[in-house]
Order: C-alpha cells, then structure tokens, then sequence
C-alpha cells in the first residue's frame, strides 16, 4: 500500500534531456482465475493448480484450502501437500500445488486455494469448481438419412442420481455441450443442432429432453458424443452414430467416344454458398478406367459469382474396346457439400448409308428373270410320266 517513486531520464545528443517521475502504489492481488476440475462420482481426479511469484524477492508462502458447504460436507477436495510447512520462493519461481478431488454427488463442489505471503500477509485466492461426471457414458443409437435430407429426433435423457439430490429443481439450466471428432467438427457445425427442448409438458425429473436436427449436404458416417451439465452440478455423458447416405444422382451425363479416341464434355459450378470452397473431384472406386475428370482439385467460385467466374470441370472418355456402355460415378465434394453425376460412356450409333446409288447392274433382264421364265413354259410332271412308262412296259413283257 505503499508508494513508490522513480525517474525516468532519456536524453539524446540533439534533442536535449527529459526526466519523467513515475508514482505507483501496490494492491492487494484480486480473486485469481477459475481452475475447473472433474471426476466420476466415488473416483479421484489429481489436478495441478498454477502459482507464479510475481515478486522479483524471495518469498515464504504458506499453502491452505478452504471448502464450501457441498465440498465440507462431502470432503471432496484435498490439498496433497502438508498445509503446516512453509514453501519458499524465488523471485518469479512458479510452482504446481497438487489437489484432489472426489465427488460423492452429482452437484457442483466449490472450494479456494488460499496462498499467504508470511512477510507482507497477501493472498492469492485461486476458486476451484469441481465437476461430478457420471461413471458411464450413454449410447443412444444410430441414426441415418440420405445426404440433402432432414432427419430430426427426440431424446428422452435419464440423467442417473439426480432423484437423490433435493435441492436440484426440475427447472433449472440445462447445458449441452456437442463433441464431434475432428475430422467431422467444420461439417457438424453447419449440419446438426442439438438442443434442450423446453416444450410443454414438462418432462419427469430425473430426465432432460433433447431435440436433434441433422441435415447432411455430403456422405459421413461419424460418432458424436453429447455432455448434459446441469446448473447445480453434474455432468452426464451420451453418444450416438451419424450415418449419412449418398444423395439422389444431381445429373446425368453422356459421352460418345470412338475406339482408342478421347472424347470430352466440359459443365460449370459454383458453391452452394457465397464464399470460396476448395474442391476435390474423383470418379468412385467401381468406375471404369476409361472416365477421367479433370482438375481434379482447385476452388469453386461463389455462389454470387457471374457465369464467367465459374469453375469449369472436363470429363473425358477414352474406350479401348468395344461392348456395353460405361456407367461411372463422378463426386466433386467440398468440406460441406457433395454432389454426384452418373457419367455413361458409349459406342457411337452406326448408321448405314442412305440414298447412295449403286456402281453395278444388280438386275437381271426381264427375258432372264426365272419368274417370268417359268411362267413362259408349261408344267411338265416329270414323275408322273416316268411312272407311267415303266408301267407300259412291263405290259408289253407279259
């Protein structure tokens, strides 16, 4: 509480001198930052809370912890170093105060690391809140729909040993914290909303309604783990599996290549939404060789964009043999939308010529034709008459 004087002197050859006298007066160090803990119900957490001397002199501190009503009751904190021997620390010396925490109830835990300075009497306070967390974590099943689909659900949550705890209301803040993995969390965050359902009726105690809402613009299949935190304490955790289809085919393409020729057709996008999106595109797995996209990677212009600005995209086909037509996949996907083409590669149609006039006198001239020669002649029954001539002789023999 003391003030302190000094002078600031800068002076330069040109310029001349200029002294500054500078005044401080000391405070007391004000309440220090939150340390939050956790641990399940009936197990030990180990938790380190932070100390740095802010003094350039040696000091002597002593350690002690002060528990609130939930934390005395319950004992759920414990300093792991002897509160009777004094520490001592050099200028800046950080230190780690080890703590431990152990919960007994699904409530919030509420204590303070009070650290004195033996030579001048000040404090440092650190608040320390524990969290209870439930020993078992929830599954809530799968959920699936086709990618550009909506798919909402309700959730019926049994949060376990709140009916124990009286002074818990059935009203108070409920908060939900959403984890997906990494891999899915830039996806997520524009395709799945979870929240607390307030409507009526109100649900039992003991429980927490929950209302989802995914609607996926792209394929994923991704596990999320959802964390119920209730204002009194407690913390309750769930997961579930999302599961998102291939969408409806957005387009069919066409393309008639020759043997050992490459043919190609070229089509425009832009984002679904108004800002730059990189891009990759591919044919899936179970597509022909013959199908090639090109680029294969770049950026889509916005959704704003003019046609000019637009990323073209070519699809080439190069048949090697003749057969059926090739069907293949084509998926250009950004981090947030997909969208899948059906590409058929085929043969070109062969037509015969037409209205083409023939080089040589096909026709036979009508004395030759051997319709009109046989109608020219009269029928001669060969057998019959053969018949009857072997019969007339042997007449002529008898």
């Amino acid at each position: 509480g003391e003030v302190e004087r000094c002078e600031c002197v800068f002076s330069h050859p040109s310029a001349g001198t200029w002294v500054f006298e500078c005044s401080g007066r000391g405070h007391p160090p004000s309440e220090m930052e939150t340390t939050n803990v956790s641990a399940t119900v009936m197990s030990s957490s180990s938790n380190m809370v932070h100390f740095r001397n802010p003094l350039n002199t040696e000091i002597t501190v002593r350690l002690s912890l002060e528990l609130e009503e939930v934390a005395l009751e319950d004992t759920a904190f414990q300093l792991m170093v002897n509160p009777d021997e004094d520490v001592v620390l050099s200028g800046f010396q950080e230190i780690e105060v080890p703590v431990l925490f152990t919960p007994k109830r699904m409530l919030e835990h509420s204590a303070r690391l009070i650290i004195v300075d033996l030579g001048s009497d000040i404090k440092w306070i650190f608040p320390i809140v524990g969290t209870a967390e439930a020993s078992l974590c929830v599954y809530l099943g799968k959920f699936t729909c086709k990618a550009r689909e909506l798919l909402k659900h309700t959730f019926l949550l049994e949060l376990a040993g709140v009916e124990g705890v009286e002074s818990m209301r059935s009203d108070e803040r409920t908060d939900l914290e959403v984890i997906p993995r990494p891999e899915a969390r830039e996806m997520l965050a524009t395709a799945l909303m979870v929240q607390v359902d307030d409507a009526p009726p109100k649900p039992p105690k003991g429980t927490c309604r929950v209302k989802m809402v995914f609607e996926p613009l792209k394929t994923i299949r991704t596990k999320v783990e959802l964390k119920v935190s209730k204002a009194s304490g407690g913390r309750w955790a769930f997961d579930f599996d999302l599961v998102a289809l291939a969408a409806d085919i957005d387009d069919t393409i066409r393309i008639e290549g020759a043997i050992n020729k490459t043919s190609s057709v070229a089509f425009r996008m832009k984002n679904q939404f108004d800002v730059e999106a990189e891009f990759r595109a591919y044919f899936l797995p179970d597509s022909p060789d013959e199908l090639s996209v090109s680029p294969a990677v770049g950026v889509l212009a916005p959704y704003s964009s003019d046609d000019g600005a637009l990323t073209e995209f070519k699809v080439s086909f190069h048949p090697k043999t003749y057969g059926k037509a090739f069907v293949g996949k084509l998926v250009v996907e950004t981090e947030e939308m997909q969208w899948i083409y059906e590409v058929i590669g085929e043969h070109p149609k062969y037509q015969g010529p037409q209205d083409v006039a023939t080089k040589i006198d096909s026709r036979l001239a009508r004395g030759m034709d051997p319709a009109e020669y046989k109608g020219s002649k009269p029928a001669k029954d060969y057998h019959k008459e053969n018949t009857k001539a072997i019969r007339l002789a042997q007449q002529t023999k008898r």
